[in-house]
Parts: C-alpha cells; structure tokens; sequence
C-alpha cells in the first residue's frame, strides 16, 4: 500500500490520528474506533463538521461519503452504519427504489434518486441469486406498457416492487 492521507481522526479531548493504510472499501462512509478513538469518515485531510463522533446530517448524508452527493452506493452504506446495520457486501448491489431512468421526469425534478431512502440493498450478478436483475427485468415490462408515466404511476410501481420484493434486501436480513 502506498502512503496516502485518507483521514484525520479526532477525540471528544483533541487528541488526534492519521490513518493512512487501510482497506478503503471497509471503511468508506463507515464509523468505528482507531486508537481508543471515535470517528467517522472526513474525507481525509480534516476535522469535518462538528470534531469527533459519528455524524448524522438527515438532509446531507453524502457530507462525509468519499465521492460525495453521486456515491449513492457510499451513501447507502453511511446510512447502514449510522442505523447499526451491518455492511452491505461487496457482492451485492445497491438499487433506486424509483429508477435513475426517471432523473429527466417532470415531476421528479428536485428528488433526489441518491438519497439512502430512494436505495435498497440487492443480491445482484455478483451473488447467487440475482434479484437486482429481476426487479429491473419487472421496471422494463412495466414500463413498456407505461410509456408516459405520471409520478403517481412511477410511485405506486414501486410500492409494488417494494411488496414483492423487500424480504431479499439487505436491511431486512
């Protein structure tokens, strides 16, 4: 491994840490313990907002996610640790409750897809059982017979495919 500032940890005392190797993929929108020490991800390179300490932004869970706002897999995974779940694992995806596809809609103009409320985690191409590829196999064939969708329609699809389909995400394990 090379030696790359990746984050500053900090104590409710002032005492600080540099942590410069680690798995990256382990610890991207994480929070844990180094040297006696509470911290959550800063980015690298600073305090972040408020010091030491998990945070917990409601209306700006990307703050602290490595690739920020677009990381939409850093902010699911930051929202599973802030609500002490487990980690998603790396052989599983992340999916838009309401579709990427649906970004240009009228009606979706200020949602945001990346929020961890719009992402569930799915068993994808990379596990056993790929129910990631199921639910948009469904999203596709609704959409063929839905060509001109409102918001409503997009919306009540999706607490269809939410029904069908939430005792394989990852949160409900």
């Amino acid at each position: 491994m090379s030696d790359i500032h990746l984050a500053t940890f900090h104590s409710d005392e002032g005492a600080e840490a540099t942590l410069d190797h680690f798995d990256v993929a382990m610890f991207v929108g994480g929070m844990g313990m180094f040297g006696g020490m509470r911290f959550s991800a800063d980015g690298g390179g600073g305090r972040g907002r408020g010091g030491g300490g998990p945070r917990n932004v409601p209306d700006q869970d990307w703050v602290n996610v490595h690739g920020g706002q677009n990381n939409y897999r850093g902010r699911y995974i930051s929202q599973l640790s802030r609500d002490g779940k487990d980690r998603l694992p790396r052989d599983w995806d992340v999916h838009h409750v309401i579709p990427q596809k649906f970004r240009k809609h009228p009606e979706f103009e200020n949602f945001d897809f990346h929020h961890p409320t719009n992402l569930r985690g799915v068993e994808g191409a990379r596990s056993n059982d790929n129910i990631h590829s199921q639910i948009t196999t469904e999203w596709r064939n609704w959409e063929a017979s839905n060509p001109n969708p409102s918001r409503v329609e997009i919306e009540n699809f999706a607490n269809q495919i939410e029904q069908k389909y939430s005792q394989y995400y990852w949160e409900n394990q």
